[in-house]
């Protein structure tokens, strides 16, 4: 019994620990879509904030959850065309100050071609 006790502990941590490595973070990137774009993503708790630097504003908001190093997002609102039922799941992984994602599966072809293979630098 304390065999399973511990290592549901362990599990548990592994969960918070690796949530905790996107909450309350930012990272920024440029982006070429139909313009250039200064991006910057605010990480809360379980929503995703992003904002476009140039305007000032907020562009789309999400809700996401984390495991495994793979992200799942679920659109809010925004700008995008995207289906706010159409989730997005994408492996990042973290190296020192950036942050790469890797699509999984996203049937939102304009959050696929931001995120897809895109590299954040972390804002300090």
């Amino acid at each position: 019994m304390k065999k399973y006790f511990l290592l549901l502990t362990l599990f548990f941590f592994a969960i918070v620990s690796v949530k905790a490595q996107l909450t309350n973070t930012k990272w920024k990137a440029t982006i070429q879509a139909d313009e250039t774009l200064d991006l910057e993503f605010q990480f809360g708790k379980d929503t995703l904030n992003v904002i476009n630097l140039g305007e000032a504003s907020v562009i789309e908001v999400y809700t996401y959850t984390t495991a495994n190093s793979v992200i799942t997002l679920h659109k809010v609102y925004g700008q995008s065309e995207c289906d706010t039922a159409t989730t997005g799941q994408y492996k990042y992984a973290i190296k020192e100050h950036a942050i790469s994602f890797m699509i999984m599966e996203d049937a939102c072809e304009q959050r696929a071609a931001i995120l897809n293979n895109s590299q954040w630098t972390k804002v300090e």
